[in-house]
């Protein structure tokens, strides 16, 4: 592992494999991975707030790359040492990958950096997923995890389960 401050350049392509992890440690809102070629995202994104930096809200860029050259999104993303005050998506842009950082509206009642449709649905019991210090957007549900969501979802209204119950 190195580590490197500011913006750190790789002249060529980069492929993140899907077993693969990479990991920017953000010391201050210069840390960037700036990358020539084309980008092939997958696998875990991990970040992490470091050396008590805490950013503010809006876009942080984490990797430039050509515009129109990324192909692929990140199927796990991690972020550590991030104030509990804060939520952040992954957002993919023509060329760069940001990280948006959005302060939490008093009905949040998840800790972690992730999607609000997420957060309601996980704690209305519909879904079971990743940890709570994870996000993954881009993960496939299996059939047999979207009948369950569906069934769920069935039986959080009391109408329709009346309904389940009497067939």
């Amino acid at each position: 592992m190195e580590s490197v401050y500011g913006k750190m350049t790789i002249n060529g392509s980069f492929t993140q494999s899907a077993n693969g992890t990479l990991e920017l440690n953000l010391t201050g809102a210069g840390d960037v991975l700036e990358i020539k070629g084309a980008v092939q995202a997958d696998g875990k994104l991990r970040v992490k707030f470091t050396d008590n930096y805490v950013p503010g809200t809006g876009n942080i860029t984490l990797i430039t790359h050509g515009a129109k050259q990324r192909s692929g999104e990140f199927a796990n993303v991690e972020i550590d040492g991030f104030p509990g005050k804060y939520r952040a998506n992954v957002i993919y842009q023509d060329d760069r990958i940001v990280l948006y950082i959005s302060r939490k509206s008093s009905n949040d009642d998840s800790n972690s950096g992730g999607s609000d449709s997420g957060n309601s649905n996980s704690a209305a019991g519909l879904v079971q997923g990743v940890p709570a210090t994870s996000f993954a957007p881009n993960r496939k549900t299996t059939r047999a995890q979207a009948v369950t969501l569906i069934v769920r979802a069935l039986e959080s209204d009391s109408t329709i389960k009346e309904i389940i119950e009497g067939l």
